[in-house]
């Protein structure tokens, strides 16, 4: 038989509907449940009664749970070996994933501080410029043509420094990469948190413990102990089959 052949016959699997066993809970399970809604409690033999139906539902839940991890036991241990392959066989792609990823997301932080360097270098020659012309305008009008001109010449530098920047400043990174082979990557905002200070989160957004209150209740905890709360017992009735 083939790999491909072994597969199939590995997961050619069948719920076991009209498994007898399967088929004689099935008809225990409404008799009960017929018996049990026709049951009134209203004397201590009726309760007596009761307590024999709630005795054999715990033995028949007992029964069929046996049953049922019975059943899925060798599927459960082929699905766990199956995906601890699987995860192996991927591992060394799942970190180079990862690698090359942060790398990508590296590379575009830095062409896009770069970009803002830029932008902030030509906003500061320009702004340069633009001095250097009013003080070139206030030494010709004091009579020194000679420094006027040296000023304007600077000035002229500064503008096609900052013309040069503006270019740079607009070479960001695309958002899309498109790879040799097809598809793509694309860089996009994704909006997360992180929290700074637990006990300024508004109490909306915040979960209760249910496990760790159920425990401290059982360890003793009372209401003092955990305010908020309204502590107090409720009856259950415990069977035994």
């Amino acid at each position: 038989m083939s790999a491909v052949g072994e597969s199939s016959a590995a997961l050619a699997l069948r719920v076991p509907t009209n498994d007898p066993v399967i088929s004689g809970y099935r008809d225990q399970a409404r008799r009960i449940h017929e018996a049990a809604a026709a049951l009134v409690v209203d004397s201590e033999f009726a309760k007596q009664e009761a307590t024999t139906f709630l005795v054999s539902i715990s033995q028949l839940k007992h029964n069929a749970e046996a049953k049922r991890v019975a059943l899925v036991k060798e599927p459960n241990s082929f699905v766990t070996a199956v995906n601890a392959l699987f995860r192996d066989v991927l591992a060394p792609v799942v970190a180079a994933d990862q690698v090359l990823r942060a790398k990508q997301l590296q590379y575009d932080r830095e062409q896009k501080a770069a970009a803002a360097a830029a932008a902030a270098a030509a906003e500061r020659q320009r702004l340069e410029a633009a001095a250097l012309v009013e003080e070139a305008v206030k030494a010709e009008m004091e009579g020194k043509p000679a420094v006027a001109e040296q000023l304007v010449e600077t000035a002229i530098a500064r503008e096609a420094a900052a013309s040069l920047a503006s270019i740079q400043a607009a070479a960001t990174p695309p958002k899309t990469t498109r790879g040799a082979t097809g598809g793509s990557a694309t860089t996009k905002l994704v909006w997360t948190f992180k929290v700074t200070n637990f006990d300024r989160v508004p109490r909306a957004y915040l979960l209760l413990n249910e496990e760790e209150v159920r425990d401290a209740i059982r360890n003793g905890a009372r209401e003092d102990d955990i305010p908020g709360l309204e502590i107090y017992q409720n009856t259950q009735l415990s069977v035994r089959a």
